[in-house]
């Protein structure tokens, strides 16, 4: 019980992953950041070796640093992103690299918790293609995949976020990951008249385009209703072709997936890709699952799977009918319905990317897992090394890993930064725990809490690499135990190797310039991946499908991911090192709007109150992660402002987990972004004739599970007087957190 317990807290007691986003940010995208860069994208170089690094920029390695000297160099890499429109750049950094990562591979910082997996541009190799087998897609199938997105995926639609020009600046830049691709003809395939049963019609220009699409392969009804025999009979053909090309060995007899090659399908990285299943799923053409797409995708097939083309194959008439025997069982959503891979749970990790993860150890909390430069990747995305000896050429205040010595120069920053959860992450509640656990556990632990080497007892004798578990741990010799005391300073997030890391400096910064300051802009410090690390546990630690930190995943799939608004944008405005949440009362009540309805029945009485609380203001689950919980009730109350007996009803918000030989969820009750919770209650016995009004209340207890995790500790465990005296002023902390967000009295009409 208490190894669990402990275990547990390590991995959910992060302590920015409480927060609560305040509300959104709108308007068109190239106005979210003033201060967005005009430097061109680091593209992947063929030769890394090759890569040009600057002298400027050469960092300090010392001998007992865990970064090799290669590693650590500063390194700005060539590739085909130069000569992009600057725009172009931060359009594909805000909206495209998290998935398909900084050099389009499909190794993005959240690939690992999607499935199916993001596209890998460098390949060349699109599914949704109007063109032949073997040629690229056409500009107009790249942009209607961004424009519209892919049902049942991950992959947004930035319609509503992106205009024509950013989508087709975006096109463009796309196919600079792969442009040998690119260099051949890109023409439609002839779509041809469909069979009148249909009742549609398409110009059969050679183009491929529908009269009256806005893309090729669109639909267009023509307003002529088809005699019903006329469909049934072209459908059943269908049904028949169906079978006689095979199609049911992939997507199985009715068309669930279950074919009996199903299970034997990869796609073109030998991961499992079997077919999806027809009848319960979205059909994922973007912007088209007509009877056109379903035709158009039977002719040109989908590259990169199992999928094959078939024009030439079978007779275009038998094409026709396949495609009409599908449009009659596939899945149809509700018009205008957000499509999501699955309905029950949205941010559920798919069984195959949890799966991927296990066997192959790929994320680690704590670890930035994004395919990114050696900067990037210096930051949160391998083992922290000692710092070593700083370099001669800086001042004392540079020279210290201190916040102290920070606010020489960024007292601004400072003093934000003091009181908040990253300045306390090294609470009593954390430091009560660690002396019962092991280096593994402690390291595993400060990660997120107190993450430089130079906080740590003890260390690594190397570092952290995917699959790889640490085998051993050795005294530090520059252990600061003060310094630990600072939890995530100033240094966790800005400083390695005594180079410093920070985003695009401001245009009109107040700050004066020094000329040899050694600083590195990085564009990561203005994206949500940055604070991905200790706020996403990995695939395969999902409880109920969800891992217990999966704030990141949470944003990735919903709506503020596809506007472009990133954590910063509501947690850092103007730059700000407060990192408000859910511990701040005035940040929950910007993100909450409450409604209610009260009413008397004039036949019987009855007094039935409806309260809505709606999340308006966070890009992510409210609240986030199991610690905190809220609770919405509502009772009735005489003129007076007396209790009625007797009527009162509350329910509960957050992710409410128990333990019973493991974890056990027991219910999931957090509000998605844009969505609400209700609770409705009627009562109509007693005094009830008394009521002339409700009162509702929204009260948040921030640490709710330390409350009951901090009084199993104390109970349950042989302490000693240090370690039981930091536990029973944690203890003290979560209960004085608690606060009533919104109390409002509705009249009874």
């Amino acid at each position: 019980m208490r190894k669990r317990l402990f275990v547990f807290s390590a991995v959910i007691s992060c302590a920015a992953a409480w927060l609560v986003m305040a509300p959104e940010v709108g308007g068109n995208p190239s106005h979210l950041d003033a201060d967005r860069p005009d430097e061109l994208p680091a593209a992947r170089p063929d030769d890394r070796s090759a890569s040009h690094v600057s002298p400027d920029s050469a960092s300090h390695v010392s001998p007992d640093s865990h970064v090799s000297p290669d590693s650590a160099s500063h390194v700005s890499p060539k590739g085909p992103g130069q000569g992009r429109r600057p725009d172009a750049v931060w359009l594909y950094d805000r909206f495209c690299l998290a998935c398909h990562g900084v050099y389009g591979d499909g190794k993005g910082p959240g690939a690992p918790w999607l499935w199916p997996r993001p596209r890998d541009f460098t390949r060349g190799e699109y599914k949704w293609r109007t063109t032949p087998t073997g040629a690229p897609p056409a500009d107009s199938d790249l942009a209607a995949a961004i424009r519209h997105g892919v049902p049942g995926t991950s992959m947004h639609g930035f319609a509503a976020s992106l205009t024509d020009d950013q989508i087709a600046s975006l096109v463009t830049y796309l196919k600079q990951f792969a442009p040998e691709r690119f260099n051949r003809p890109a023409d439609p395939v002839t779509i041809g008249a469909p069979p009148a049963a249909l009742g549609i019609s398409v110009r059969d220009s050679g183009s491929g385009e529908p009269s009256g699409g806005e893309s090729p392969a669109v639909r267009a009804a023509s307003g002529q209703k088809p005699a019903a025999p006329d469909l049934a009979g072209l459908i059943e053909r269908g049904k028949e072709v169906y079978r006689e090309l095979g199609c049911l060995a992939c997507h199985g007899e009715s068309a669930r997936g279950d074919g009996p090659a199903a299970s034997a399908l990869r796609d073109a990285e030998g991961h499992p890709a079997p077919p999806y299943d027809l009848t319960a799923l979205p059909l994922r053409r973007p912007g088209d699952d007509s009877v056109v797409g379903i035709f158009t995708s039977l002719l040109t097939g989908l590259s990169g799977t199992a999928m094959p083309a078939y024009a030439g194959l079978a007779d275009r008439r038998d094409l026709w009918a396949v495609a009409a025997y599908v449009d009659s069982i596939r899945h149809r959503a509700q018009p205008g319905a957000e499509v999501a891979r699955d309905p029950a749970s949205p941010v559920a990790v798919h069984p195959t990317a949890a799966e991927i993860d296990r066997k192959n150890l790929l994320v680690e909390g704590g670890y930035w897992p994004g395919h990114g430069t050696p900067d990037e990747n210096a930051i949160f995305g391998t083992t922290i090394g000692l710092q070593g000896r700083p370099d001669r050429s800086l001042t004392p205040a540079q020279a210290s890993l201190d916040s102290l010595r920070c606010a020489r120069c960024h007292a601004k920053q400072v003093r934000e930064w003091r009181g908040t959860l990253h300045a306390d992450a090294a609470s009593p509640g954390l430091l009560g725990q660690l002396p019962s656990m092991n280096a593994v556990n402690v390291e595993s632990c400060q990660r997120c809490h107190a993450p430089l080497a130079e906080q740590l007892a003890e260390i690594r004798t190397e570092p952290w690499s995917p699959g790889r578990r640490p085998i051993k741990h050795v005294n530090n010799p520059r252990y600061d135990a003060e310094l630990r005391h600072q939890g995530i300073n100033c240094a966790s997030c800005h400083v390695r190797r005594w180079q410093r890391f920070g985003p695009p400096l401001v245009a009109k910064s107040r700050l004066l310039n020094l000329s040899d300051y050694p600083l590195t802009e990085m564009r990561i410090y203005q994206r949500s991946d940055f604070c991905l690390a200790c706020h996403q546990l990995p695939p395969r630690a999902a409880l109920a499908g969800k891992p217990l930190l999966n704030t990141y995943r949470e944003w990735l799939e919903g709506p503020y991911m596809r506007r472009g608004v990133q954590c910063q944008h509501c947690h850092m405005p103007n730059r700000e090192h407060t990192w408000k949440g859910i511990h701040d009362p005035d940040t929950f009540r910007q993100g909450v709007e409450l409604e209610a309805i009260v009413g008397r029945s004039e036949k019987s009485g009855a007094v039935s109150v409806r309260a809505r609380l709606r999340n308006v203001g966070a890009g992510h689950y409210l609240p986030t992660t199991p610690t905190p919980a809220a609770w919405i009730s509502v009772e009735l109350i005489d003129r007076n402002g007396w209790r009625i007996r007797g009527a009162y009803a509350e329910k509960r918000i957050g992710r409410h987990l128990e333990f019973s030989r493991g974890f056990v969820e027991v219910e999931d009750t957090r509000i998605p972004p844009g969505q609400a919770l209700e609770l409705a209650a009627a009562w109509k016995d007693g005094a009830v004739h008394r009521a002339t009004a409700a009162k509702i209340v929204v009260r948040v207890e921030p640490d709710e599970y330390y409350e009951r995790f901090y009084r199993a500790w104390l109970r349950g465990n042989r302490l000693g007087e240090r370690e039981r005296a930091q536990l029973e002023e944690a203890l003290r902390r979560t209960q004085s957190s608690h606060y009533t967000a919104l109390e409002r009295v509705v009249p009874i009409d």
